[in-house]
């Protein structure tokens, strides 16, 4: 049984531009490969405790050439919470997608220095290269990627 709801389900097909917007801040996904691509709102749609973070979305490519969710943060301010709540969602969601490479991304309007010492930052940086993925930060209004 999934742990994605239908309603969290914002769209699932192989549109050429796939994109989130909140705070501002903008993930875009250029999809020039034709992969099906299922967006999901994830914070205030799926299940969550009291206590419990969520990130935003998450997109993924369930393809044979490529298995790949991306958890995506979009924050005005405050990148050390967006830490939290990528780890969070991940370790909820790591067996929806075992066999995926599992790619955080955290768009922010600024850089805070030192987060890349926090130990949330490692333990994430830990987990997503773990799962042959990546972690990255965009410190713009908008951030693209090609797949």
């Amino acid at each position: 049984m999934s742990l994605i709801l239908e309603k969290c389900v914002e769209f699932n097909d192989a549109r050429k531009i796939c994109v989130a917007t909140e705070n501002k801040k903008t993930y875009r996904i250029e999809n020039n490969s034709g992969f099906r691509i299922r967006k999901v709102r994830v914070d205030g749609c799926m299940v969550q405790g009291h206590s419990e973070k969520r990130c935003d979305f998450l997109f993924s490519i369930d393809h044979e050439a490529r298995r790949t969710v991306f958890f995506v943060e979009l924050k005005g301010g405050a990148l050390s919470k967006a830490l939290q709540q990528l780890l969070e969602s991940i370790k909820y969601l790591i067996k929806e997608f075992a066999g995926y490479n599992i790619e955080a991304r955290i768009v922010g309007s600024r850089d805070v220095p030192r987060l890349t010492s926090l130990p949330e930052y490692r333990e994430l940086l830990v987990l997503v290269n773990n799962n042959n993925g990546t972690l990255v930060r965009a410190t713009n209004n908008i951030y693209t990627e090609k797949v």
